[in-house]
C-alpha cells in the first residue's frame, strides 16, 4: 500500500508541476504578445484665465493690482486700502465689494480725487471701476443731506 501511495504522491506532484509550468508559460506569453498601452495626458481642468502674480481677481473677473499687500488690513479679511484726510477706501472682502467715504467738504471735490485714487491703487481704467461694487457716501457729520446716501461713481452714471 506504501508503493500505491508513494505512486499516487508522485504522479500528484508531477501532474501539479506540469500544470504549473504551462500556467507559468501562458502569463509569460502573453505578457509579451500584448501590445503596450498608449500613455495619454490626461485634460487638467484650469480657469479660463489666470491672473499674473501681481493681479487679483475681483467683481465679476476683473484682474486688479494687488492692493492688499500696500492695505491696511481690517478684521473679516477687509483691508483699507486708503486713510486720507478727505477720504478713505475700503474692501470688504465678504461682500467682494469697495466703499468709498469722503470725509470733508467740498464733496464733488474729494469724489474726484477719492475715484482718481482708487483707479490708481487697483490699476484699472473707468470701464473695468463701473463693474465693480463700489458704494461712495459721507457720513452725517460731514453734511447731514448726504449722509446715507449711495452716490456711485460719477463716470458710471
Amino acid at each position: 500500500m506504501s508503493k500505491f501511495l508513494n505512486k499516487k504522491t508522485l504522479l500528484f506532484t508531477f501532474v501539479v508541476l506540469v500544470l504549473g509550468t504551462i500556467a507559468y508559460l501562458y502569463i509569460v506569453g502573453n505578457r509579451e504578445t500584448q501590445s503596450p498601452q498608449e500613455i495619454t495626458p490626461q485634460e487638467v481642468e484650469t480657469p479660463a484665465e489666470t491672473p499674473p502674480a501681481a493681479k487679483i481677481i475681483v467683481g465679476e473677473g476683473i484682474f486688479v493690482d494687488n492692493f492688499k499687500t500696500q492695505a491696511s488690513p481690517l478684521p473679516g479679511g477687509d483691508s483699507k486700502i486708503s486713510d486720507e484726510e478727505n477720504f478713505e477706501i475700503i474692501y470688504f472682502e465678504k461682500f467682494d465689494s469697495f466703499l468709498i467715504s469722503i470725509l470733508k467738504q467740498p464733496f464733488e471735490t474729494h469724489r474726484q480725487l477719492a475715484e482718481q485714487e482708487f483707479l490708481r491703487r487697483l490699476g484699472i481704467v473707468e470701464v473695468d471701476a463701473c463693474r465693480l461694487d463700489v458704494t461712495i457716501s459721507s457720513p452725517a457729520f460731514v453734511d447731514p443731506s448726504l449722509g446715507g446716501r449711495n452716490f456711485g461713481l460719477s463716470f458710471c452714471e
